[in-house]
């Protein structure tokens, strides 16, 4: 059993593939079945890599992967037609372990199994990673592990995806044996395309808040600081108010309108008297005028992009800021926009996550932006072909989550220079300011992943 760390886009699906072929004709180990588990979202890059990568009249390619989705019998059914290979997201295997047991417990299935963007099981106390660890002490030919980020928060991320390999082993003792990494310095050394580092222009762009933004942010800030110095020990609800008032900040520096809005739709607006009524008004009228400071530079950027005949992505970590750019402020650009409640569907199939990532990639469209939150389309879509311009109106905590996200368009057999633009909230200094915070935060989660692969010599 084994991981591979490679860096994002070097290939780690189709040398899996090629493995998985090995092992189907190892005399000693055979396999017959290839069972993948992965996010949603990563469902379409197994499918573009078995058209990639497999030829037509071969048996795996004849079979394709099967998706275990719908109902608990159609998941049934679909376990044992006599199919052989199936591929499952994190959440659905939580919920079907138990047929799932029963399909690998069968003497006849002698099963690969495969945890792709295995970072998503680092939380020990999660639900599906307690699901991978029951999944690991079933029988199985051979276990491997994908990700790119192994360890976006901390060292400790990689402890529960060594022990789905190997159940009971220390990690420590085994760290330098149990996986590879192909680098970029590696692609770059074999002749391949791949964009340098010096090719990839990263701007801190500094927007300056709006008056009401301040304002509104000014009262939620005395909200986490009063949180926070109430009590020197956090109880959990405690937390969880902190949490909220952490991401109504981001919010605010995002796009306040979401949060003000929701409040009134609910009819209890934000802290309810007439001044903040004022500043409702006020945020409405900033939305009609071309949205938050940051949505109107993103906007802008994207329109200059496509005049001189490029696309652009945007990335936004909230559902009301992706619609609203998608469905209004970029229409004129003829924009497409993804979030969780867009379904895979089809190409074939208007409107579906399939269908808009399609008609962006093609070079001919005259959809020049693409609008899309990090769950969705961080992982498991290339967009280096047509893309070279990538704008974050917002970023979360998840290290994971923007890593993969810049390799969207950062990937091998691209060499073309990439923009990233990171929108920063331009605030009074007297002011804690949540986007600096963010990117302290995920600095300093990207440097102890780099030293952990730099010691093994692997970076």
């Amino acid at each position: 059993n084994a991981a591979n760390f490679s860096v994002q886009g070097s290939g780690k699906t189709a040398v899996l593939i090629a493995a998985h072929l090995m092992f189907r004709a190892d005399k000693n180990e055979k396999a017959n079945s290839l069972f993948v588990v992965s996010p949603k979202n990563v469902f379409l890059a197994w499918e573009d890599e078995f058209n990639a990568c497999l030829n037509k009249k071969s048996k795996l390619y004849k079979e394709g992967l099967t998706e275990l989705s719908g109902s608990k019998k159609e998941l049934k059914k679909k376990l044992f037609s006599g199919k052989r290979n199936f591929i499952i997201n994190y959440e659905k295997l939580v919920t079907s372990l138990d047929l799932i047991s029963q399909f690998l417990l069968d003497d006849k299935n002698k099963v690969h199994i495969v945890l792709d963007e295995s970072h998503k099981v680092k939380s020990e106390t999660a639900q599906r990673s307690q699901a991978t660890l029951q999944l690991s002490t079933l029988p199985a030919v051979r276990k491997d592990i994908l990700t790119g980020t192994p360890c976006p928060n901390s060292i400790q991320d990689i402890n529960t995806q060594f022990q789905f390999l190997y159940p009971g082993l220390s990690y420590q003792e085994n760290r330098f044996r149990f996986f590879v990494r192909t680098t970029k310095r590696d692609l770059l050394s074999s002749g391949l395309k791949i964009t340098k580092s010096k090719d990839i222009k990263r701007t801190f762009v500094h927007v300056p808040m709006s008056e009401p933004q301040i304002s509104l942010y000014k009262l939620v800030r005395g909200d986490l600081i009063s949180l926070i110095n109430k009590k020197k020990k956090i109880s959990f609800s405690k937390y969880r108010d902190i949490r909220r008032s952490f991401m109504r900040l981001l919010i605010i520096a995002s796009n306040p309108l979401i949060l003000t809005k929701k409040q009134f739709e609910n009819g209890e607006f934000y802290y309810g008297d007439r001044l903040q009524m004022n500043l409702h008004k006020a945020l409405i009228k900033e939305a009609q005028e071309g949205g938050s400071p940051k949505i109107q530079y993103a906007c802008e950027m994207a329109r200059k992009f496509a005049s001189e005949g490029q696309k652009t992505i945007i990335w936004s970590y909230f559902k009301n800021t992706i619609e609203s750019l998608g469905k209004y402020y970029l229409k004129d650009l003829n924009a497409e926009y993804i979030h969780g409640g867009v379904e895979i569907g089809s190409e074939d199939e208007f409107d579906t996550r399939k269908y808009k990532i399609k008609k962006f990639k093609d070079p001919d469209s005259d959809c020049k932006v693409l609008i899309a939150n990090y769950a969705s389309c961080a992982e498991g879509i290339s967009l280096h072909h047509v893309c070279h311009n990538a704008i974050y109106i917002d970023r979360s905590f998840q290290a994971d989550q923007y890593l993969q996200s810049e390799d969207r368009i950062i990937r091998l057999g691209n060499d073309n220079q990439k923009n990233i633009f990171i929108l920063q909230s331009k605030m009074p200094s007297d002011l804690q300011n949540i986007d600096v915070a963010i990117k302290n935060a995920l600095e300093r989660k990207v440097a102890v992943m780099s030293d952990f692969l730099r010691v093994l010599r692997l970076v």
